[in-house]
């Protein structure tokens, strides 16, 4: 049996056992430059995801920009804080909406989420 292969623009790779790897790219225009982080509690938390993002984007050559960021209140979080957090990261229609929050937020707020700005907007978060 032949193993797998991923098409990758011209470039064929062949799939090995364990990790492989595609060194070029299909798309070289990829670019976000539109999109919004809302975020909670912890900035160092918040630095690290930002870095980590930015270079694994430069890896990949996609171009990033800063996101807008979004600070939910530091204190006993309400729905509606997410709601108008996520209201307020749709305003410019954003290329994507990453959410960062603890447990507790995410179990209260990933259907408000999926549902209201996902769904009905159709933008990725």
């Amino acid at each position: 049996m032949n193993a797998p292969t991923v098409m990758t623009g011209s470039e064929k790779v062949m799939m090995k056992n364990g990790n492989f790897f595609i060194n070029k790219y299909h798309d070289k225009t990829a670019e976000i430059n539109n999109w919004v982080i809302v975020w909670e509690r912890d900035s160092s938390f918040l630095n690290l995801v930002m870095n980590g993002i930015r270079d694994s984007a430069k890896k990949m050559g996609i171009k990033i920009s800063k996101p807008d960021l979004i600070e939910l209140p530091d204190c006993k979080r309400q729905p509606s804080h997410l709601r108008d957090a996520s209201v307020l990261a749709t305003k410019k229609n954003p290329q994507l909406i990453l959410y960062i929050m603890d447990s507790f937020t995410a179990r209260k707020g990933y259907t408000l989420v999926k549902k209201n700005i996902h769904a009905k907007k159709g933008i990725l978060t």
